[in-house]
This record gives structure tokens, sequence and C-alpha cells, in this order.
């Protein structure tokens, strides 16, 4: 799972809304199913070289459309 959530800094989107837009990608094409698990926030800040608080914004914007909880 981690490996498949990357960041681009070159691209306009905030960081952020990269990782929920990944997310949702997961979730639609199966490869992310009910009962899995993402990584910590503090997890996926160091692989992708972000401030946690980035990670937790993507997080609790997924969690507010439903889709983690």
């Amino acid at each position: 799972m981690l490996g498949s959530i990357s960041v681009v800094r070159a691209r306009r989107t905030p960081a952020y809304r990269q990782i929920v837009e990944q997310v949702v990608v997961l979730a639609a094409s199966g490869r992310l199913v009910e009962g899995d698990t993402l990584p910590t926030v503090r997890a996926l800040a160091e692989a992708l070289a972000l401030n946690p608080n980035t990670v937790t914004r993507a997080y609790r914007e997924l969690a507010r459309e439903g889709l983690i909880e």
C-alpha cells in the first residue's frame, strides 16, 4: 500500500489532495478494500518526506468523505 501512494511536488495540486485522489483511485480499483489499513500518518509522512500535518489533512478529508474511518 505504502508504495502505491506518491506525491509529485512539481504538480500544482497540493500534496494532501494528491494523497486523497490516490486513495480514492485505490478504493475504486479494488486495490484498497474494506478492512485494509492505511499507513500511519508518521510512516506515510516519512516515506513521502512530508510534514505529518499534510498526511493528517489528507486522512481527515478522506474520513469526511466517508472513505476511511
